[in-house]
């Protein structure tokens, strides 16, 4: 029988400090698509972008330590949840979602990198969180 072990959330602040402070070691695991990296990402020492559908199979040759702090994110939560699940389950311990992906962290002011540089978005709404 498989049992699902729900990773821990991470929320933007304690993030944003690891990142700033570059004492913590850790993975920042980007799973969207390509498009969607391209567009914008979180900048960390130690980042890898992988696809969701790629995870188990590339993530794992290339991290090996599974006591590695890892933080997984997707645009909006829910697929950075199930890759962070799918990583506890292969022996991953240190496994975080960052709390509402992405656009959370765009919403909250963070900066974000793409082929333009690094920026910070000061007046941002998206077509992802309109409710129709």
């Amino acid at each position: 029988m498989r049992t699902c072990k729900y990773p821990q959330s991470i929320d933007n602040k304690i993030l944003h400090g690891w990142i700033e402070d570059g004492g913590k070691e850790f993975v920042l695991l980007d799973i969207r698509e390509p498009g969607e990296v391209s567009a914008a990402k979180i900048v960390a020492d130690e980042s890898m972008d992988i696809p969701r559908g790629l995870v188990e199979f590339v993530f794992t040759q290339k991290i090996t330590d599974h006591d590695m702090p890892v933080v997984v994110y997707c645009k909006k939560g829910g697929r950075g949840a199930l890759a962070a699940a799918t990583l506890k389950e292969l022996g991953y311990k240190n496994v975080y979602n960052l709390d509402g992906g992405i656009l959370k962290w765009i919403t909250d002011g963070y900066p974000v990198s793409n082929f333009f540089g690094e920026f910070e978005v000061k007046s941002f709404e998206s077509n992802f969180q309109k409710k129709s």
